[in-house]
């Protein structure tokens, strides 16, 4: 499942082999968002469902990206179709940190400036647009020269329309919204490293790989109070409801203008404990040799 499979595998053929008894499947599962919210995505809910089903009618082994998505795989669908398959997790290590192979490299857009990091693509589900709601409140309530650049690190999804406009077109917004959506990784962990905060709303993950990336690097995250994003940041940071955009404000708001407050938050992430680079892949194997 490592990628868009459902728009192209042809299921048939997976039954075959599984029939044949040469092969077993060991399946990765990312999250089961498609089905879970399909107002987040732009297929029809049932070609995800589908494949959600044929998969785990082949598989032998279902390993998913974090505990959250493991147990959300069996209740939506392993139990409701009478499957048997088992099922383990672990969550992702930092990729883009590779034992120190690579060497960050200022962002010439933002040297010196005091910014806050999302790194996302820009999509409805990510919920940028609160984030937007957010900086034209705080743009409101302090002086607009203390208030940090927001910055989205991502390319351009689906539905996205809204924050696009604002980005573009709102006249309180210029020169506090900017994206970056070509960004290599030596730029993007000088991005985490240097950030004021780091900010992630979105209403639903099946990991949330930019916020434990963002604690990696010492840098801390408000995030929302979806399971898989509080299990990716080991429970340290705050997380607040996604609709809430008087909550978030004030929080980025203590957070950004109360030195007390950021201390405390800043030991909170220094407790943070990164995951062995290889350790997903080692889980996997693990099972997989189970499995032969």
């Amino acid at each position: 499942m490592a990628g868009l499979t459902w728009d192209y595998m042809y299921y048939p053929h997976l039954h075959a082999v599984k029939k044949a008894g040469r092969v077993k499947f060991a399946h990765i599962v990312y999250d089961t968002i498609p089905t879970d919210f399909p107002q987040f995505v732009p297929n029809a809910a049932h070609i995800y469902h589908r494949h959600f089903v044929e998969i785990a009618q082949t598989g032998d082994l279902m390993h998913a990206i974090s505990e959250f998505s493991a147990e959300r795989f069996v209740e939506s669908v392993l139990k409701p179709n009478l499957l048997e398959v088992p099922v383990s997790s672990h969550g992702l290590p930092d990729f883009i940190v590779m034992d120190g192979e690579v060497a960050e490299k200022p962002s010439p857009k933002l040297a010196g400036k005091d910014f806050v990091l999302f790194c996302s693509t820009i999509e409805a589900r990510k919920n940028h647009l609160l984030l937007i709601h957010v900086w034209l409140k705080l743009l409101d309530r302090r002086d607009p020269s203390e208030v940090p650049t927001l910055v989205f690190v991502g390319k351009w999804g689906w539905a996205f329309e809204t924050v696009k406009n604002h980005v573009d077109l709102n006249p309180k917004l210029a020169n506090k919204v900017l994206v970056l959506s070509d960004v290599s990784d030596a730029e993007l962990i000088w991005l985490y490293r240097n950030s004021k905060l780091g900010v992630f709303p979105s209403f639903a993950e099946g990991w949330g790989l930019a916020a434990s990336e963002s604690l990696l690097n010492g840098t801390p995250v408000v995030i929302s109070d979806a399971p898989a994003l509080k299990e990716a940041t080991q429970g340290l940071m705050p997380a607040l409801d996604p609709t809430d955009v008087e909550a978030w404000t004030q929080t980025i708001d203590r957070y950004l203008f109360d030195a007390v407050a950021r201390d405390e938050l800043q030991a909170a992430a220094d407790r943070f404990v990164a995951l062995p680079t290889t350790s997903f892949a080692d889980k996997l194997f693990e099972g997989m040799r189970e499995l032969s």
